[in-house]
């Protein structure tokens, strides 16, 4: 997957694990219990397409976040997107793969505060 922008932070995903790298197990605790709560209609089939874990970390530069823009702009920032899962033998958790990606953000518009004066 290739992050869209020409900022040039355009990257292809890593591939890591399909299975433990320490045991070489194949039964993951995160998927299973993703199958669990899709068969007992908690969440969507569509949800969780991977069954794995996400973290998630955006890179934002607050301080040019902070710059003044048109509220309702969208400012675009570069995630990186780690899905991850847990050994169902050893418990050890392991990384199946890295994604990148680009997140917007709306500009919010500007609170102005006054000041009352007695």
């Amino acid at each position: 997957m290739a992050m869209p922008g020409g900022n040039g932070t355009k990257k292809e995903t890593i591939e890591c694990h399909d299975k433990c790298p320490e045991c070489g197990s194949e039964k993951r605790l995160v998927a299973g219990y993703v199958a669990e709560l899709k068969e007992k209609g908690i969440i969507s089939q569509e949800s969780f397409p991977e069954g794995a874990g996400v973290w998630e970390l955006p890179f934002m530069d607050l301080k040019k976040l902070s710059v003044l823009q048109v509220p309702g702009t969208i400012r675009p920032f570069p995630v990186m997107r780690i899905l991850f899962d847990v050994c169902g033998e050893c418990r050890k958790p392991y990384i199946l793969k890295v994604e990148f990606a680009e997140r917007g953000m709306v500009q919010q518009e500007a609170v102005s505060q006054q000041v009352n004066k007695a």
